[in-house]
């Protein structure tokens, strides 16, 4: 094939297509080194633009590669120091004030069955005839006890001992239902048998008073002890 084209073109010509194509392929690094003329030169180039093709369509996509193992997970790292609990917060606003709630129940009667109890003590001074103490209840009574009086001590006459009605003491003062106990602990120069001679009930519903009366006159004179009624059972 060189064969022929070197008859075909001749020596001079041969050479300038050898040196044009090496142009076209390899570059113009050749003619521009200096060892052509200006008029092979010229003609180098121009058989370049005439031999060098333009550049091809880029080629198809190739197919995707295969997804390659999973990496092994590298090692858990070790907890840190536990930190120093923080300083306490300022304390928060009070909350608003809730709404009032309803009024509770209000009781005037001592309820069936239930007690109450309290004290009392009286003081007769020098000169003095008589004096009263009172027991009041805190809760009024729907009926009027019976009354009982218990001299546990000192010079009041009286068994002092604990009865069915009255089965308590001034310690622990008592009373069944219906029944009003009066345990006197003590008395000192007063007048015996109050019960009998000097028991006020005006108003058996809210209290009595008791009138003492100085032994012998003239004499100061003292008495206390306690009390518990209970209010009778409903019919």
């Amino acid at each position: 094939m060189l064969s022929r084209l070197h008859s075909k073109l001749g020596t001079a010509g041969f050479i300038i297509s050898i040196v044009a194509l090496v142009a076209a392929l390899g570059g113009g690094a050749y003619a521009a080194s200096g060892g052509l003329s200006g008029k092979q030169k010229k003609e180098v180039e121009k058989i370049a633009k005439k031999v060098a093709g333009q550049p091809g369509s880029a080629g198809a996509t190739g197919p995707a590669g295969a997804t390659g193992p999973a990496g092994t997970a590298g090692p858990a790292g070790t907890a840190g120091p536990k930190g120093d609990t923080g300083p306490q917060g300022p304390q928060g606003a009070g909350g608003p004030q809730g709404p009032q709630g309803p009024a509770g129940p209000t009781e005037t009667v001592l309820p069936p069955g239930k007690t109450e109890t309290g004290n009392f003590a009286v003081y007769l001074p020098e000169e003095t005839y008589e004096a009263y103490s009172t027991l009041s209840f805190p809760l009024r009574l729907s009926e009027a006890p019976e009354v009982h009086y218990i001299a546990q001590g000192g010079g009041l006459e009286g068994a002092g001992q604990p009865t069915a009605e009255c089965p308590g003491s001034f310690d622990h003062p008592q009373a069944e239902p219906g029944q009003l106990c009066i345990y006197q602990k003590h008395a000192h120069h007063v007048k015996e048998e109050p019960v009998e001679t000097g028991l006020l009930t005006a108003d058996p519903l809210s209290g009595v008073a008791i009138n003492w009366v100085s032994e012998p006159y003239g004499s100061e004179g003292t008495v206390y002890g306690s009390w518990a009624v209970t209010a009778a059972e409903a019919p």
